[in-house]
């Protein structure tokens, strides 16, 4: 895949992180068993995003410490649902943008 198709998706992933990382987080500290299994929902679809494109960038950069640190980051905030707040962080589109820059000055 190319290296800009990347970075789009990437920020696309950060821009939907930026809603749903606060709403799931919102979801859960409602105390609502409902607006808590809503919470859980949001976090299992973006997990159905962020999967894929985490394997094609892996892929295509060859970026493995880019996997390991979005892997624990996700593990962290699905394991305290609460810490849902750090989806907020750009941490997708960053890393991609510094790949491809290092990559074309490669």
């Amino acid at each position: 895949m190319d290296l800009e198709k990347l970075v789009k998706r990437a920020r696309f992933i950060d821009k939907m992180d930026a809603f749903t990382g606060p709403f799931a987080a919102l979801c859960f500290q409602s105390g609502n068993e409902f607006l808590a299994s809503v919470g859980f929902a949001v976090s299992v679809a973006e997990l159905l995003v962020k999967i894929p494109f985490s394997v094609s960038y892996t892929r295509a950069t060859q970026d493995y410490k880019a996997l390991a640190f979005w892997g624990v980051k996700e593990v962290v905030i699905n394991l305290n649902p609460e810490m849902s707040y750090m989806d907020v962080l750009p941490s997708y589109s960053l890393r991609a943008g510094y790949m491809l820059r290092r990559l074309e000055d490669w």
